[in-house]
């Protein structure tokens, strides 16, 4: 179905398309904000579509500095493949938070 309407829906949709057929790495999408994990979640279901096909899905990648282990929960539930950390918090907090992607099956990009 088209899912262009309401919401804003269809921009994020053309968007994982294009990043996708211009063979970018990943798709990073902003998840700090309102809305933030809607937007996740149509970005992850664009690329899905994508799978079997040439060119394939891209990593889709929460784009918020995770500061709680409850966000890196969200990220993995919405199904992206990544998340980032913040890197100006204590080292130890890094690491901690670090393995914490790893444990919910996402890569961790350490900003």
């Amino acid at each position: 179905g088209d899912s262009s309407g309401g919401g804003g829906g269809g921009g994020v949709e053309q968007l994982s398309r294009a990043a996708r057929l211009g063979k970018a790495s990943a798709l990073w999408v902003e998840t700090s904000s309102e809305g933030g994990y809607a937007t996740l979640l149509l970005a992850v279901k664009e690329q899905a579509g994508a799978k079997g096909k040439f060119p394939g899905p891209l990593p889709v990648v929460s784009r918020e500095r995770v500061t709680h282990v409850a966000q890196i929960a969200q990220a993995a539930a919405a199904g992206a493949a990544g998340a980032v950390i913040g890197s100006e918090g204590d080292l130890g907090d890094v690491t901690w938070m670090v393995s914490a992607c790893f444990a919910a099956g996402l890569e961790a990009v350490v900003e």
